[in-house]
């Protein structure tokens, strides 16, 4: 299936960059005096792989329905949604989200993450199998 094949590279493509970049790393970190430890850096190249797999699962889903041209400017829009938010959130007042809940951050993003990804999978295949060739 076309669909499950997308979402299983995107999936081996985010373990190969979290391997290599955790290697690098590594070797940065070896070989240099970075006051970051090993497990800080992974944490650190596994929340960024988190967010990799946050945007294919939110991006495949838009890029079956529309395509890749129509999809574009939706692409765009996922991409700058969080520096938007970023932005605004001090300037309307909203305060940061407190310590509690960034420090259970690690422990409820994985399996946020794997639902998001089989939603995203259901609703995928569902558009795939709506569209007309």
């Amino acid at each position: 299936d076309i669909v499950l094949s997308k979402y299983l590279l995107s999936g081996i493509v985010a373990l190969l960059a979290i391997l290599v970049n955790f290697a690098v790393t590594a070797i940065l970190i070896r070989f240099t005096n970075s006051a970051t430890g090993l497990k800080e850096a992974s944490l650190y190249i596994l929340a960024g792989g988190g967010v990799l797999l946050f945007y294919v699962a939110l991006l495949l889903p838009v890029l079956f329905k529309f395509g890749v041209e129509k999809g574009r400017m939706l692409m765009m829009a996922v991409f700058l949604a969080p520096l938007l938010i970023a932005t605004l959130l001090p300037k309307l007042g909203i305060p940061w989200p407190n310590v509690s809940l960034l420090e259970a951050l690690p422990h409820l993003a994985p399996p946020a993450l794997l639902v998001f990804l089989l939603i995203s999978m259901a609703t995928s295949i569902r558009i795939y199998q709506k569209k007309e060739f």
